[in-house]
């Protein structure tokens, strides 16, 4: 088993609490994780079903800046997709600098 990252997803809108920014920079900065990924809040994501969620392939054309939700993957989700994407192809291909 390989750990690739650490994904951190907004559990609600708004600013985090002093103690969840606190917290969440403990864990960022200790070193443990090599890559750490960040999902925005999505008011969509809690009231689309998961089967009518948009997807993307491997290599995502970049997003309009107010694309339609419905259709196309946001550009944070976008990002964290490509970036498990390249930590297990790193792993894969025996470069394990980038990751621990």
């Amino acid at each position: 088993m390989q750990l690739l990252g650490l994904v951190l997803v907004a559990g609600r809108k708004g600013k985090p609490t002093a103690r969840l920014r606190r917290d969440r920079e403990l864990l960022v900065g200790s070193g443990l994780f090599a890559n750490v990924w960040h999902i925005s809040w999505h008011d969509f994501l809690v009231d689309t079903p998961l089967n009518e969620l948009p997807s993307t392939g491997p290599d995502p054309a970049p997003a309009a800046r107010r694309a339609d939700p419905r259709t196309v993957v946001a550009q944070d989700i976008a990002a964290v997709g490509q970036g498990l994407r390249d930590a297990a192809v790193a792993v894969m291909s025996g470069d394990s600098g980038t990751t621990p």
